[in-house]
């Protein structure tokens, strides 16, 4: 391998990297709104709750 071909490999395995990244935290930003959405409706449910 060259200097150009190893400096490619570096860049597209930083790039994945990079991507696995991205991935990883949208995962965990869409669950944890998921989580407040399950909180707003169980608070939602017990207002509902005391109300009647």
């Amino acid at each position: 391998m060259n200097l150009e071909q190893i400096s490619e490999a570096a860049m597209l395995w930083l790039a994945g990297k990079k991507t696995a990244e991205i991935a990883i935290a949208l995962f965990v930003f869409e669950s944890d709104v998921e989580r407040h959405i399950k909180l707003i409706k169980a608070e939602a449910h017990l207002i509902a709750a005391r109300a009647a």
